[in-house]
């Protein structure tokens, strides 16, 4: 009996020690790769991206952007956006995005700049972001 409580106890020291693992990949590990990882904050992007997901942004030049791409991009203040890309604006060779979420009626308030681009959403992990958002802020 000893022997069986020990084992079940030794799977699931191991099951948690290998989610730790992989979650220490899905975040730390594709930041090296250049990702920047984020968590979905408002239901803008629904259904694509739900809130409390996980989305991977990687770095691109403006010029690679097209119309129906998603970019996540400065607000200001530290705060950021994410929206789908529904024209792109070139005035004298300067590049400008318009963009709205996917969930609202109407586009964005104003042009996405060059400078303000963070980058192009490439993948989503649903709902992986209420955990980390958990670990990292407990309640």
């Amino acid at each position: 009996m000893q022997k069986d409580v020990k084992k079940i106890w030794n799977s699931i020291i191991t099951a948690i020690i290998g989610l730790m693992i992989a979650l220490v990949v899905l975040i730390w590990g594709f930041k090296c790769l250049g990702y920047e990882v984020l968590v979905v904050q408002s239901g803008s992007m629904e259904p694509v991206y739900h809130v409390g997901s996980l989305i991977y942004v990687k770095s691109v030049e403006p010029e690679e952007l097209e119309v129906g791409d998603v970019i996540t991009f400065e607000l200001g203040n530290g705060v950021r956006g994410t929206h789908r890309i529904i024209e792109i604006l070139d005035n004298n060779g300067e590049i400008s995005f318009i963009t709205k979420g996917d969930a609202n009626e109407m586009e964005d308030n104003k042009p996405v700049v060059e400078d303000a681009i963070v980058g192009q959403v490439k993948f989503t992990i649903p709902k992986l972001g209420f955990f980390i958002t958990y670990i990292q802020q407990p309640p």
